[in-house]
């Protein structure tokens, strides 16, 4: 009888807690908003803090949505644009699992601006591409306008021009005469556009289109713009009184006003540099002073509000001093757990090797299950490893996330296969849920990560149920044009967790009882790096559990989908893949560590491979340049010289064909900057320690194929840096049109600025030389061509800072042939990829 009345009771107990945590945020979320109005971020900002904490965990998700904004909105205000970017992209979260469209195109075109404001334009560009896809859906022609002409202002900044234009032409399509302020800004992006590509006649017109909309309409600000703009194209075209009337007319609204000093700087240079060129130095020297007060005091103020700046974030940092100081002794720990976790791998490594080679050996009975024994041991260590790693990344916030095409059933299928020996050893059913046809049979995203989360959670549901069944399903929360967002459901009927200790569950370290941490194995790291996992990208996880009946864990992850077909094509031997004999193939092994030495030397024989043992970087150089090698797998961490320095020197340094060849990486911690470092010093992939001769065998493959298939066809001297192609295949996502786009664009603007270059130097034009030197920089950046573009950066930095003047004509003199020698190859190139785009059509 009592039974019913004490389960409502404490019903209405949990509701009644749950309803004053709800009003005690609400209080704090006013309190913030309060002080945000008042200018007082110091205490707002904690205040907001506090209430998304709170309705968080009472997954508030309407009320979350608005904290986060207003947070958002706070650190724009202030400044502070990564701080910014952090509160628009957990909005886009919530966005995303409250399935409101509008509010995620809007949070999108959020994180464009935040982005933009960092000046990292390439994902400004994503985000409103983004954006863009959910507003078509509600007719909304203003938005599609407005994104339209953002993304192509983030390429004109980017000096990507022809995307630029495309995007800018698009924009005009939706507007009409009564988005006056939209089409006076579009036009003038047009008219600036043209000036880059130094049509100054069509600059001009736009200009003048944009600036009659300014002046009908009374845009002060940006008449003012244009007509800076309007000068200085008058002035490129040797108009220069011309340049002058307009710009000393622009003046007249720049003056005397706040906020302009930097645009009063670039006209006061512009036309004291006109007066000289029409023969009025003193007019020309006024302006100079002029420019120079007004640098004065622009420094002063950017001075003052740096400080202002930086006083408040040490308020803040104040304000949270405790915090601080245990996320700093956190910190430590994390280094330590990095560090000795980094320094485990190398042995480990070793070790699962050698066991790996040793499997292949004839064994009796006993011994092979000795060797098991020393397999298991190692995959469990790695485990661990992995786990360590992954928590530190985690807490460091420096977790890296893959994006590639997967099979999601074959990914689900391979997770349980994983789990049925454990799951049949402790007579539990294992059960994968129908996949419902409507779920996307290929997705875009982090596999690796997805079957990392899906393992511990289904490791633990079998671990910790001794009768009765595991249950997996999938199901389609909702899905937005290519993306989708899939929740992951994980029940049992194992031995659940009391409910005072479901708050500890995803705390580091930590298992739910001592009694638990004796009778199962474990670190307790396993779910806080899931939770962590999951969040990272944008999803969500909660856990319901009650003690003695089971647990159900449910997450979600948005992926994007894609319409090709994965199979599950098995390895083949690495002999029937090549059309010649494998002798023939040459491998450099670059390692200082004899054991993981003898592996890789064991794997290659095995394959029946050529090759060569290197200690470090210094003594692969020698190997180098006494003989041919088709590829060199190079461990980073060497005495002497390291793989980072081997690889720039190959690249830089040794003549085709050795600096083409490819260079693959071992190393113990592949992380987002680790990989940038690769690619700026020229190494095509790498292998994470430890790792499978599988693994091994599929990278060879992607790289040997091809050199052997085109070894015949051409010498390699005559090929084209294969780094290269890989960067500008990548950058635009393997599209022909692009990639004939961008090396049309590049074969066009490298004339014209070796002319200008060896014109300015011949006339000691240092600023000049400086300016053009810095443009073609960009577009040789965008290419890949670190040789060139190290050469236009010495040009740049020592006509700027008019220093080692005597050596630029040496300089030029390099940067021409390199120049002129890319240029030659990128021509055959370009009338290969021409021609693959019309069998393509």
């Amino acid at each position: 009888m009592n039974k019913p009345l004490i389960h409502k009771n404490n019903l209405l107990g949990h509701k009644s807690k749950q309803l004053k945590l709800f009003k005690q945020a609400e209080h704090l979320q006013q309190l913030a908003l309060y002080h945000k109005l008042n200018k007082h971020y110091v205490q707002a900002i904690p205040k907001l803090n506090q209430a998304i904490a709170i309705f968080k965990q009472l997954n508030e998700l309407e009320a979350l949505r608005e904290s986060y904004d207003v947070l958002g909105k706070t650190y724009s205000e202030i400044g502070l644009d990564d701080e910014t970017l952090q509160a628009h992209l957990q909005l886009l979260n919530i966005n995303r699992q409250l399935g409101d469209e509008k509010e995620i195109g809007e949070t999108y075109i959020k994180i464009g601006h935040a982005y933009s404001n960092l000046k990292v334009h390439e994902n400004a560009v994503d985000a409103f591409i983004n954006a863009l896809k959910y507003f078509p859906k509600i007719k909304n022609h203003d938005r599609i306008a407005f994104l339209l002409y953002h993304i192509g202002n983030q390429y004109n900044w980017c000096d990507m021009l022809a995307k630029s234009e495309h995007f800018l032409m698009q924009s005009m399509d939706f507007l009409t005469e009564d988005d006056s302020i939209l089409l006076a800004q579009n036009k003038a992006s047009l008219g600036i556009l043209y000036y880059k590509k130094q049509q100054f006649t069509k600059a001009l017109g736009y200009f003048n289109e944009a600036l009659s909309i300014t002046v009908e309409h009374d845009y002060l600000q940006l008449k003012m713009q244009i007509l800076k703009s309007l000068g200085i194209c008058y002035s490129n075209m040797n108009h220069n009184e011309k340049a002058i009337k307009i710009l000393e007319k622009t003046l007249t609204y720049f003056e005397g006003r706040e906020g302009f000093k930097a645009t009063l700087i670039y006209i006061y240079e512009n036309i004291s540099e006109m007066y000289e060129k029409i023969g009025q130095p003193a007019k020309a020297l006024a302006y100079y002073k002029k420019q120079h007060e007004v640098y004065k005091q622009f420094v002063n103020d950017k001075s003052k509000l740096h400080g202002q700046t930086m006083q408040l974030k040490y308020e803040l940092a104040d304000a949270l001093s405790q915090k601080e100081m245990a996320e700093q002794a956190s910190k430590l720990k994390e280094q330590f757990l990095a560090n000795i976790s980094h320094e485990l791998r190398t042995p480990i490594n070793g070790i699962a090797g050698m066991t790996n080679l040793l499997h292949n050996t004839p064994l009796n009975t006993e011994q092979t299950e000795y060797i098991d024994a020393i397999k298991t041991s190692a995959t469990n260590l790695t485990t661990l490893i992995n786990d360590l790693l992954d928590f530190s990344k985690i807490n460091a916030g420096k977790t890296d996330f893959a994006v590639n095409e997967f099979s999601l059933p074959n990914l689900l299928q391979s997770v349980l296969k994983l789990m049925e020996f454990k799951a049949a050893e402790n007579e539990v059913v294992l059960q994968l849920h129908p996949i419902t046809n409507s779920l996307p049979e290929v997705l875009i995203g982090d596999a690796l990560r997805l079957n990392q989360i899906l393992l511990n959670l289904v490791g633990n549901a079998v671990k910790f149920t001794h009768q009765g069944q595991v249950d997996v399903s999938v199901n389609m929360l909702n899905k937005i044009e290519e993306e989708v967002v899939l929740q992951f459901t994980i029940s049992d009927t194992g031995i659940g967790i009391a409910n005072d200790k479901l708050g500890l569950i995803f705390d580091s370290f930590t298992q739910v009882s001592s009694d638990a941490s004796r009778k199962y194995e474990g670190t307790g790291l396993g779910l806080s790096i899931v939770k962590a996992l999951v969040e990272n990208q944008g999803g969500d996880i909660k856990i319901n559990s009650e003690l003695s009946k089971g647990t159900t864990v449910i997450f979600t992850l948005p992926f994007k989908t894609a319409t090709t077909t994965i199979t599950t094509e098995e390895l083949r031997p690495l002999k029937q893949m090549w059309k010649k004999d494998v002798s023939k193939i040459n491998i450099l092994i670059v390692e200082d560590n004899e054991i993981n030495r003898l592996y890789a030397k064991r794997i290659f024989k095995q394959w029946g491979f050529s090759y060569t043992v290197a200690e470090n970087g210094k003594v692969a150089i020698e190997e180098l340049e006494k003989q041919a090698f088709d590829l060199v797998l190079t461990d980073i961490q060497m005495p002497e010289m390291d793989g980072y320095a081997m690889a720039s020197f190959i690249r830089n340094k040794m003549p085709a064909p050795i600096s083409q060849i490819p260079i693959i990486a071992l190393t113990a911690r592949a992380s987002a900057n680790e990989q940038e470092r690769f690619r700026a010093v020229g190494i095509n992939d790498y292998l994470s320690k430890p790792f499978e001769p599988e693994q091994l065998q599929r990278t060879l493959f992607a790289y040997l194929k091809e050199v052997y298939e085109q070894l015949p066809e051409k010498p390699k001297s005559e090929q084209i840096d294969y780094v290269f192609l890989a960067h500008l295949k990548d950058l635009v996502k393997g599209n022909v049109a692009y990639m004939i786009e961008f090396i049309e664009i590049f074969l066009k603007q490298i004339p014209i600025a070796l002319k200008l270059i060896n014109q300015h130097l011949e006339k000691g034009n240092w600023h000049e030389l400086f300016k053009e030197a810095h443009k073609i920089k960009s577009t040789i950046n965008i290419l890949g061509f670190s040789q060139l573009h190290q050469l236009a950066g010495t040009l740049e930095n020592n006509a700027y800072d008019k220093k080692q003047l005597e050596s630029l004509p040496q300089v030029y003199s390099e940067f021409k042939a390199l120049a002129l020698s890319i240029s030659k190859k990128l021509n055959v190139e370009l009338v290969k990829l021409q021609l693959q785009e019309k069998l393509n059509c």
